[in-house]
């Protein structure tokens, strides 16, 4: 907060964008409301807290940081000038928990890709078997995200079908997910986290892209980078 406070009295900065997570910053936006009452402050969310973050990350939070929570996140809003979000109906949650706010302070901006990391991605898929589905990013276990569907319905699966398929993982899995990967009889292969550019030659080496989405108000970043790369996509 120093820091911030100190480079914008240095520099003359007129407009102050906070991107969430991590949510701690919304605290941020209380303090330089405090400090400068004619900045104008920019909210930028990109995953929902209060009904997603919370019980899906921090199940065991008490009643007292939930409202805390609750009552952090309110303030904020109330001192910010424009909110931020990346979907119509995320937008609209929002009004309906803020109604004292203006309709006005509440945008979406729709995830994207870019172009630049994509401009000498060429796709050449290997031969077959195995067929090879690839995920890129984290893994978890929460019910927006989780690939156990998929690998459950793979596991149903005649052994001589099951032989036919690979799974890529590349990214991260959250400590909480990796039993979801453990002991499966077909094949998964998990490459841990790349630099984006490695993951994207990664994903030139595969038939399809898994796409996951457990809840009807969200989507995956990744989706419009797969979307980019003209590969197919299994969409659960």
């Amino acid at each position: 907060l120093n820091e911030a406070a100190r480079i914008i009295r240095q520099e003359g900065i007129g407009a102050v964008i906070l991107t969430l997570p991590p949510f701690s910053l919304l605290s941020m936006a209380i303090e330089l409301r405090r400090l400068f009452p004619k900045l104008r402050i920019v909210l930028d969310l990109r995953d929902e807290w209060l009904e997603y973050h919370l019980p899906e990350f921090d199940g065991t939070a008490s009643a007292w940081k939930r409202a805390h929570a609750a009552s952090l996140e309110k303030a904020a809003v109330q001192a910010s000038d424009v909110v931020v979000t990346v979907t119509p109906p995320w937008v609209n949650f929002l009004l309906r928990r803020y109604p004292n706010e203006p309709a006005s302070k509440f945008v979406y901006i729709p995830n994207g890709y870019d172009a630049d990391m994509l401009k000498d991605f060429h796709w050449t898929p290997p031969v077959v078997p195995p067929v090879i589905l690839s995920y890129m990013g984290t893994v978890y276990s929460n019910p927006v995200y989780s690939p156990a569907p998929y690998l459950d319905a793979l596991e149903a699966m005649p052994e001589e079908w099951r032989a036919r398929v690979q799974t890529r993982i590349i990214g991260r899995v959250a400590a909480d997910a990796r039993h979801l990967l453990a002991n499966r009889s077909t094949a998964v292969v998990q490459t841990g986290f790349l630099p984006q550019v490695e993951a994207f030659k990664e994903l030139t080496e595969c038939h399809c892209l898994l796409l996951i989405v457990g809840e009807r108000t969200m989507h995956s970043g990744k989706l419009f980078e797969y979307l980019a790369m003209g590969i197919p996509i299994l969409a659960i």
